[in-house]
């Protein structure tokens, strides 16, 4: 299966559509097998929510126009700023693999959509590189940033991986903090002056950040399915600790130091969880974008009976998660 896109052809990208439905197909045959989502959304996330309503087949349309949206705008960052020496499918395929990886992931909307935002954030930082003017990419990382945490709050933890990127890929000036800054308070303000002209301010500050601002504590782990989700966490955060060398490896300078900003933003995503209230094993779909370009590469230097072999053992326990609850 991994040979189909072990390609540099974008048009072959539009086999994500089967290969998302494929992963997905349980809960298109039983949708009472789709597992609600319990976290917690920003204010933006729960809007589109109530947009679907109870309509299940709208919101599954959603995501899953979504989802590919997001995994052909990974394979074009990539493949623009060659953070991988080759050319594929894998970066969009994996990240399709790593927020498909656990049932309750699957309607998670408010951190889906902010995974959009994380993107684009990614991609403008990495085009900051030794450009002389770029006030604007610089306003558009703090405002991609500011909307993603509308959707899902721990997205604002980017903010100290905005300021640090800056200074790892710029020589250092307050200015440009500034403009970062700027960017991210710019949607809150426009927002609250809409809910304070509409009298729902108070609304907006207990309901975005009251709700979500702190923390109380991880899940217990007493089910199969918070063993899976532990057990896949620690694999991909060790995967991409000891691969340090092997992503550099043959690396430029300035791919070095692009790879550098995917790493930090990994780590301020999976340390996030200490600002977020009512944590829930959702939470890690937010990590989704760094992991899903690291494993890529991971798998691509693979043997290729092993790559295969390895990703259909994964493709089947997602499946075969989803449809736990009917052996119950």
């Amino acid at each position: 299966m991994l040979s189909i896109f072990r390609t540099n052809q974008l048009p072959t990208g539009f086999l994500y559509i089967v290969y998302l439905v494929v992963l997905r197909l349980p809960g298109y045959i039983f949708p009472d097998l789709r597992v609600k989502s319990t976290y917690v959304g920003g204010y933006f996330a729960n809007v589109v929510e109530s947009w679907f309503g109870n309509n299940y087949w709208a919101l599954e349309i959603f995501i899953l126009a979504l989802l590919v949206f997001q995994a052909f705008l990974i394979n074009i960052m990539v493949q623009e700023h060659r953070i991988t020496r080759e050319v594929t499918l894998y970066p969009g395929l994996f990240y399709l693999l790593v927020v498909n990886s656990v049932p309750a992931f699957f309607q998670a909307t408010g951190p889906l959509i902010a995974n959009t935002f994380i993107i684009y954030a990614l991609w403008q930082m990495m085009a900051i590189y030794r450009k002389p003017a770029c006030a604007d990419s610089i306003f558009n990382i703090g405002l991609a940033i500011g909307i993603g945490s509308l959707f899902y709050l721990s997205i604002v933890s980017l903010v100290i991986w905005g300021l640090l990127g800056l200074t790892t890929l710029r020589a250092f000036k307050i200015k440009e903090f500034l403009i970062l800054i700027s960017g991210v308070i710019t949607p809150y303000i426009l927002v609250f002056t809409w809910m304070f002209w509409t009298d729902q301010s108070a609304v907006l500050f207990q309901n975005h950040f009251g709700d979500h601002f702190g923390f109380n504590g991880i899940p217990y782990v007493e089910t199969l399915m918070d063993y899976w989700v532990n057990a896949l966490m620690l694999i991909l955060v060790l995967t991409v600790l000891l691969s340090g060398r092997v992503y550099m490896m043959k690396q430029n300078i300035p791919i070095q130091k692009k790879i550098s900003i995917v790493q930090w933003s990994l780590l301020f995503l999976i340390l996030s969880f200490i600002i977020q209230m009512n944590f829930e094993w959702e939470h890690w779909i937010i990590a989704g974008v760094p992991f899903g370009i690291f494993v890529s590469m991971n798998f691509y230097h693979l043997k290729r009976g092993v790559a295969e072999s390895l990703h259909m053992v994964w493709f089947v326990i997602i499946l075969f998660l989803q449809f736990l609850p009917l052996l119950a």
